[in-house]
């Protein structure tokens, strides 16, 4: 349970700093579709081929439930402690013990390769999708233009789509495969689209990177787990293992001006 709690609350207080200006841009389609096409030239200028291009926008709209989901994310709507109980249930905190038992061959070579302690892992798997149970089905080539577009966050999505075409242009995955939540986070630990190309790796031999979309619930890859171990995607000698201190969790010293929930 401690590393857990300790997780969220680094999550909760980050999201509640976080600035929630309101979108000023007409949220309408003809708009949208104007953008996009603004967007394919500076994308072309950055190398993405026209053939990702014409498949990872064709038939794009608009998502209007992308905005609204942005717009009442529970870090905003919730205390830390209705947020707390309703992510770590009793029922996830079980089916998080027999995951850990269930996968833990895997999960001790990758302890031992990068160092992260396995129960670490486990508690973000576990936070992020429920042990992969539940890994988003939005298409991520309609929810990243959609938060692109709107200028709440513009800068930060539009690298991120830049990043999500990337990703097609190399073959990682094909665009209809490519889904995740609505804010663009993908796989069993919601690794956003620049976070993949910096981190992912190859963790079952097939010289991709890591399968997006391939993967069932009961049937973790190796690679989806290594995508937990950022920001290293290299091996750590042993040397090196030994004589680091013990990876989290630590005390959270709120700052005063963060307003406590009573």
């Amino acid at each position: 349970m401690k590393p857990i709690f300790f997780i969220i609350a680094v999550l909760f207080f980050s999201f509640s700093l976080t600035s929630h200006a309101q979108s000023s841009m007409p949220e309408n389609e003809q708009s949208f579709q104007n953008w996009l096409t603004d967007f394919k030239q500076k994308a072309r200028q950055a190398g993405i081929s026209d053939n990702t291009l014409n498949k990872a926008f064709k038939n794009v709209r608009l998502n209007h439930k992308v905005l609204d989901s942005d717009r009442a994310q529970p870090e905003f709507t919730r205390t830390f402690y209705e947020y707390f109980n309703s992510a770590v249930s009793s029922n996830r905190v079980e089916m998080g013990k027999k995951q850990y038992q269930k996968q833990q061959n895997l999960l001790n070579d990758v302890t031992q390769k990068y160092g992260v302690p396995s129960h670490i892992i486990t508690a973000f798997w576990g936070m992020e999708t429920n042990y992969g149970r539940y890994t988003g089905n939005i298409p991520i080539n309609e929810s990243l233009p959609t938060l692109a577009y709107d200028p709440r966050r513009t800068t930060v999505f539009r690298q991120q789509l830049l990043s999500a075409l990337k990703i097609i242009d190399q073959a990682h995955v094909k665009p209809e495969q490519m889904k995740g939540s609505w804010a663009g986070a993908m796989g069993h630990v919601q690794f956003m689209p620049s976070n993949y190309l910096k981190y992912a790796v190859d963790g079952d031999g097939d010289h991709l990177r890591v399968g997006l979309g391939l993967v069932q619930p009961e049937e973790l890859d190796s690679g989806l787990v290594e995508l937990a171990l950022a920001p290293d995607p290299e091996p750590v000698p042993a040397d090196r293992l030994r004589a680091r201190p013990p990876w989290g969790p630590h005390p959270v010293q709120v700052p005063p001006a963060v307003r406590r929930a009573a």
